[in-house]
């Protein structure tokens, strides 16, 4: 199952969303990004702009 990371809010979130219902693929959406502050330490080893969305595989 893919698992994205990035606030719901986020204009670029929402795209990669849209395109996960649309291919009807299971996917768990968690809250990164701004006002959640948790975009530092283990998240930039995925993603290392630090920023949303990030997408991962297993």
């Amino acid at each position: 199952m893919l698992r994205l990371l990035g606030r719901s809010t986020s204009g670029n979130v929402q795209k990669v969303l849209f395109l996960l219902e649309e291919l009807g693929t299971e996917y768990q959406r968690e809250d990164y990004g701004r006002q959640f502050g948790n975009t530092t330490g283990p998240y930039l080893l995925l993603n290392p702009t630090g920023k949303v969305p990030t997408l991962v595989d297993g």
